[in-house]
């Protein structure tokens, strides 16, 4: 009997059953059947058909055990699967949304598994539950609450002593922060939305804005309602998940959302590679979006959005007669049989020696057909919650229940943490 190869023992992922096959020939003693000789015609038809028979089965079995095994963890669960493993820990209170995303639904049912607790942004989400309120935290040793000394004629923006209405406690107190509550000057106006979410919009200057929970948005003169969304690109702020290429970010006062980097991409004779990132897309269609500007140097002579797609390169040029003002554009992705990983990357071609660069800002990955409004991300993929726009019959007069709402506070803060709250009343 010849020695067998380990290797040859058991199934193995993704083997075709003839694999399989002639695995198992190649076990059994030699001697005891006959060989395979360059006669194309089996001498051992019968052995063949057994073999083929077994290793049909082991193949179909073991690709079943491998996909039962895939649904017992939520980061690779899919379909019903997802609301199982959300009904064992929850019950009823967390299901699937309509028309949600296998990705977007794990990243809920993760993020009530492990809620972040004690922190500035588990606070603010708690806080944001609190509708009709808008929010302001401040950490007494965090300057950019608290500001600086400094006086009006300062750059420091966080304002500072001598500069408005700031707030300051005690550094002793382990923790401590304080919290202002305010009624939300747009719903007072008659309108309201339930959106528990940051959202921004673009203003009639062409400026993009961020607003906080429950504020209602208009662009182009109407309101904004949009449905829920996310960008899964995870630091579309800071830039710290992309390859910058021939970008560098970059503090300007051109930037289309303020207080966020831009991309400075340099253009260079013939093709640039400037940015892009890497995207765990999922199976779904997509759009894939970015904001541009050009310079109004005719140098940039080509500016386009493209992707690489499951083996496929698909593309979006920009305007190139749009100069000197900030343009998006939208590359909309097919869905695919399998869940896949996508580059997107922003590609320039310029003419000449001397030509100023081209800024980039707001990249967005959302699953679905349209393009929606840019949804900011820093850690993670992001989710903006639906627009459900309601009127108020009178204008809010919100007087703040301080007992409920220190009872929200604390449950945002575990119980074994010190800490010391202040709710400030207007």
């Amino acid at each position: 009997m010849t020695a067998v190869d380990p290797t040859l023992l058991g199934p193995v992922a993704g083997q075709t059953s003839s694999q399989m096959q002639a695995r198992m020939r190649a076990v059994l003693p030699s001697g005891w059947f006959a060989e395979r000789g360059a006669d194309p015609v089996s001498p051992t038809p019968v052995l063949d058909a057994v073999l083929a028979g077994q290793a049909t089965a082991w193949v179909a079995i073991f690709a079943q055990l491998q996909a039962v095994f895939a649904q017992t963890r939520l980061a690779s669960a899919s379909g019903g699967h997802l609301e199982m493993i959300s009904a064992d820990f929850f019950g009823p209170a967390l299901g699937r949304g309509a028309g949600e995303f296998d990705d977007a639904y794990r990243a809920r049912i993760r993020a009530a598994l492990l809620p972040t607790r004690a922190t500035r942004d588990a606070l603010a989400l708690t806080l944001s539950t609190l509708a009709q309120i808008d929010w302001r935290i401040v950490e007494p040793s965090r300057t950019a609450d608290t500001g600086v000394i400094s006086n009006a004629a300062g750059m420091n923006a966080a304002g500072g002593y001598g500069i408005g209405p700031m707030r300051y406690g005690s550094r002793s107190l382990d923790y401590g922060f304080l919290v202002e509550g305010w009624s939300d000057s747009t719903t007072a106006t008659g309108l309201r939305t339930d959106r528990w979410t940051p959202a921004t919009f673009i203003d009639g200057s062409g400026s993009m804005h961020l607003v906080g929970p429950f504020s209602v948005r208009t662009q182009s003169g109407a309101v904004l309602a949009e449905p829920a969304g996310w960008n899964l690109i995870a630091d579309s702020l800071g830039w710290n998940d992309f390859l910058y290429g021939s970008g560098q970010p970059v503090t300007s006062t051109q930037a289309l959302l303020s207080g966020s980097q831009v991309m400075s991409c340099a253009v260079a004779e013939g093709d640039t590679a400037g940015p892009s990132v890497s995207i765990a897309a999922g199976s779904a269609a997509a759009v894939a979006s970015l904001w541009l500007l050009l310079p109004q140097d005719p140098g940039c002579v080509s500016a386009a959005l493209t992707c690489d797609d499951s083996g496929q390169s698909l593309s979006t040029a920009a305007d190139m007669t749009r100069r000197g003002v900030w343009q998006r554009i939208s590359l909309p992705l097919p869905g695919r049989a399998a869940p896949r990983t996508v580059r997107l990357r922003l590609m320039l071609v310029g003419q000449g020696t001397t030509i100023p660069p081209v800024l980039t800002q707001c990249w967005q990955f959302e699953p679905g057909t349209a393009v929606t409004s840019f949804i900011p991300t820093r850690s993670g993929p992001a989710l903006r919650a639906a627009d459900h726009i309601g009127t108020v019959a009178q204008p809010m007069t919100t007087t703040l229940g301080i007992g409920a709402i220190c009872a929200t506070v604390a449950s945002a803060i575990p119980a074994a943490t010190r800490c010391g709250v202040r709710l400030i009343q207007y």
